[in-house]
């Protein structure tokens, strides 16, 4: 399956994103037709059950499929879409919807009919939970039937501004499952197109292009019991933190898939090159070599997440990742230095320029999350010991 699958990529890239490729990187519109080409390869159903149109795929088959994405067809942006996609319609949904929820909207997804975007993240706050405020009140009717009204406003949410559904986590008052006093949260499936929802205008964000970020605003939107996904409660702690452990996982499967696109391209550079210098050589074999070593990581934490290895084991791999692509992005900016001082014409080099721009924005991105994981890796060897 995972070959047929791969083989479909490279071919619908061939076909759809290599002729547009240059001018994608810098297009805030969607590109559907892409899209549609990506769910009737059947990538977009990567993550759900074969039941619903599916194709029930490991970690590490999603994480080969969104690196060949980007290898073939030279754009990160598409991987990240492809990439939430996947995770909300088969980690969240897939997992934790109530079976008539996954009868409506799976198939949909899985064909890329529809689109979906997990609602974390607020204007000024993030996706901390101390400081999320989307609130859900708790209602019954005259009838004894348990709703919901949602109220509150996310944001930053990739896929937002071309969602038909999002998964919305927002307080909740469960008494049953309240710890110390603090909030509890349970994740809710809106529909874009009810009462109640708002898309907000789309962000500008001067990377990962054409990957779509917005928001939406919710107010008095109605949900039912059965549009909540797991314990009630309970979904910071059972959905959004594994959500970000395998988001952080599988994003190195694009990620290293654009540092060997890189690669490629920088050869193609270095053929215009008059005289390639000793040194650009060593960098060009450094850069090829851990390209490869990335790709290899990614896989290795795909495999562990399949594997369900202890946590400590998988957070180990994305630090040594992370460590990699720092490499990766110094070699990066060493071989633009030497094109520059050679003043090669980049005009025909875009996608080297929109790939170099990204992964340096993913590294800032991730380096943030990574110090933070680390510190906390840190503080549990100290406690370890102590």
């Amino acid at each position: 399956m995972q070959q047929s699958v791969n083989e479909k990529i490279r071919i619908l890239s061939e076909k759809y994103i290599c002729p547009v490729a240059e001018n994608l990187g810098f297009d805030d519109d969607f590109p559907w037709g892409i899209w549609k080409a990506l769910g009737e390869s059947g990538v977009l159903g990567l993550g759900v059950s074969k039941d619903f149109g599916g194709f029930a795929s490991s970690s590490r088959e999603i994480s080969s499929a969104l690196y060949e994405l980007v290898l073939s067809g030279g754009n990160l942006g598409l991987g990240l879409s492809a990439m939430i996609h996947i995770l909300v319609s088969g980690y969240i949904i897939s997992r934790y919807a109530d079976d008539s929820i996954k009868k409506k909207i799976l198939p949909l997804l899985a064909s890329g009919t529809s689109t979906c975007s997990f609602a974390v993240s607020e204007p000024g706050r993030g996706g901390h939970p101390k400081f999320i405020e989307t609130r859900a009140e708790k209602k019954i009717s005259d009838t004894g039937d348990v709703f919901y009204y949602i109220t509150g406003e996310k944001t930053y949410l990739t896929n937002g501004p071309v969602a038909d559904y999002f998964v919305v986590i927002a307080v909740t008052d469960e008494p049953s499952v309240k710890v110390d006093g603090r909030k509890n949260f349970s994740a809710f499936l809106v529909a874009s197109d009810k009462d109640g929802v708002e898309k907000t205008p789309q962000l500008k964000v001067p990377f990962f292009k054409p990957s779509p970020h917005g928001g939406i605003r919710l107010t008095c939107y109605k949900s039912g019991i059965y549009d909540i996904f797991g314990i009630p409660g309970k979904a910071y702690d059972d959905i959004v933190l594994p959500f970000r452990d395998i988001e952080n996982c599988l994003m190195s499967g694009p990620v290293s898939g654009a540092m060997k696109r890189v690669v490629l391209e920088s050869l193609k550079i270095a053929a215009s090159v008059a005289r390639l210098s000793k040194d650009a050589m060593i960098i060009l074999g450094r850069m090829d070599a851990v390209a490869d070593l990335a790709r290899d990581m990614a896989f290795k934490m795909a495999d562990a997440f399949d594997l369900d290895m202890p946590k400590i084991d998988q957070q180990k791999y994305y630090f040594q990742f992370r460590e990699i692509c720092l490499v990766f992005n110094n070699l990066i900016n060493s071989w633009s230095e030497y094109i520059e001082s050679e003043s090669v014409l980049m005009d025909n080099h875009m996608i080297f320029v929109i790939l170099k721009n990204d992964l340096l924005k993913s590294a800032g991105l991730g380096d943030f999350i990574l110090k933070a994981n680390l510190a906390k890796a840190g503080a549990g060897m100290i406690g370890s010991v102590s």
